[in-house]
């Protein structure tokens, strides 16, 4: 009976974390994953695709599998992907969505499709399909500009057909964030504090805030560097009036001057 009770057990505890016990003992762990897809005006043709993989820390990135065989221009849709490899968002390096829009068999007349990408937000998912924590969203990336403007986050085309979507950094890297946006007393502007949670040090480059109207830069080219786990409180003369929605960037790089790996959480938006 005991023994009974414990295979029960650990078949509902495999089914919850989306563990396939096979009969003859093998056990295959997926790991699902809900991608959601904001399309602007250049639709992505129905027949034509594109595929995701994620590339993992330390070891082989996953096999490429089919993220959406079509989208509508302008439209939101949220796709169920499983992957045949287990992981955890902590090893995740970054993501790899690539573009098929090579003409369609039977459509003599097709040409390649192009595909505007406006937003993408991934994430971690239960057995069920139930998100469970966020791997990647494109509004906090330096990717998609440092303003409210709505611009595409990758416009595929017949010469660019991949985009990578950088989500943590390893090592010896420095990974900036914001980690406060904060009115200072006496109508004297922002101060944007800059926190270095990489485990390299790296160059501040600037510091960018904007509302819909507004846009200034703190530049600090003087005294960039910034250590690993330091953080800085930056001054901007940017004063936010009530009712104020800002967005701030930091822009970084590594000690040799190359751009920094990391800019998915390059930005914060908050509200005054």
């Amino acid at each position: 009976m005991f023994v009974r009770m414990m295979l029960h057990w650990c078949v509902a505890l495999a089914a919850a974390v989306g563990v396939l016990i096979l009969s003859h003992g093998t056990v295959f762990a997926e790991t699902n994953v809900l991608v959601t897809l904001t399309t602007g005006g250049d639709d992505l043709r129905g027949g034509n695709s594109a595929f995701i993989r994620v590339n993992l820390n330390g070891r082989a990135s996953t096999r490429e599998v089919l993220l959406t065989t079509g989208a509508a221009g302008n439209s939101h849709a949220t796709k169920r992907v499983t992957f045949a490899e287990t992981f955890t968002a902590a090893e995740v390096r970054s993501i790899t969505i690539r573009h098929d829009g090579n003409p369609r068999s039977g459509h003599p007349f097709d040409h390649y499709d192009n595909w505007n990408l406006d937003r993408v937000l991934v994430q971690m998912a239960n057995s069920s399909f139930v998100p469970v924590g966020t791997i990647y969203k494109s509004n906090l990336d330096l990717l998609s500009g440092y303003s409210f403007e709505n611009f595409p986050l990758k416009r595929f085309t017949g010469d660019a057909r991949t985009l990578l979507l950088p989500v943590r950094s390893f090592g010896a890297e420095p990974d900036f964030t914001i980690l406060s946006i904060v009115a200072k007393s006496g109508s004297r502007g922002l101060a944007v504090v800059v926190h270095n949670i990489g485990g390299g040090d790296g160059n501040v480059r600037s510091v960018i805030c904007s509302t819909l109207d507004r846009l200034t830069t703190h530049n600090l080219l003087a005294t960039p560097s910034l250590s690993s786990g330091a953080r800085r409180p930056i001054d901007l003369s940017f004063l936010p009036r009530r009712g104020d929605q800002i967005i701030c960037s930091v822009v970084g790089v590594r000690l040799d001057g190359a751009r920094e790996f990391n800019t998915s959480n390059n930005k914060r938006i908050q509200s005054f």
